[in-house]
């Protein structure tokens, strides 16, 4: 048994035909967080009770989150990437998504 805290972040055509995977950079190690670009809060993940309590999860869908004209993943204009610094994550095929 395993505790995860992991979440999977999929890219949904405005028709609502076709979903895919936001997919982080292939070398990128298992458990890494993904950051949006200019974040300057900390690194530590909230608790399963303070992302209740806080809400966290729904204030982050209210920002928005979408794909780019790139197929980059945004959130509130700031590109998703694998740690600080990191890589860019990204849809396959699907700009301009909404991302859920």
């Amino acid at each position: 048994d395993f505790v995860s805290n992991g979440m999977v972040l999929c890219a949904k055509s405005a028709d609502g035909k076709t979903v895919e995977f936001i997919d982080p950079p292939a070398d990128v190690p298992l458990g890494t967080r993904i950051l949006p670009q200019n974040f300057s809060g900390g690194i530590e993940p909230y608790t399963a009770n303070q992302v209740k309590k806080k809400k966290v999860l729904e204030a982050v869908m209210e920002a928005g989150m979408v794909t780019d004209g790139d197929f980059v993943a945004t959130w509130n204009g700031e590109k998703l990437l694998a740690g600080r610094g990191g890589e860019v994550c990204k849809a396959r095929s699907l700009a301009n998504a909404h991302i859920s």
